[in-house]
């Protein structure tokens, strides 16, 4: 007998949620930055996307000047030393 219809399991709609409840903050970058910004990416292992290597870098530059004791709660941030 076959599957019908009402047995099919539905999608998800939209985008999955990474980051949590967080307020969202749109920030344009222009020359040098932005090239400086995908060099930096494609220098990392994991390749993460643009939004994550800023939130990384943020987070790496208010800890270094003592504004940020650890990662935000429920920013799941791994630290990469370049070598």
């Amino acid at each position: 007998m076959s599957t019908s219809i009402g047995d099919i399991a539905k999608k998800k709609r939209g985008r999955k949620k990474t980051t949590g409840l967080g307020a969202g903050v749109m920030v344009r970058l222009h020359a040098p930055v932005l090239p400086a910004l995908d060099a930096y990416l494609s220098a990392l292992p994991d390749a993460p996307s643009r939004p994550e290597a800023i939130r990384r870098i943020l987070t790496e530059a208010l800890s270094a000047k003592g504004f940020l004791d650890g990662p935000p709660s429920g920013v799941e941030t791994e630290r990469h030393d370049e070598a």
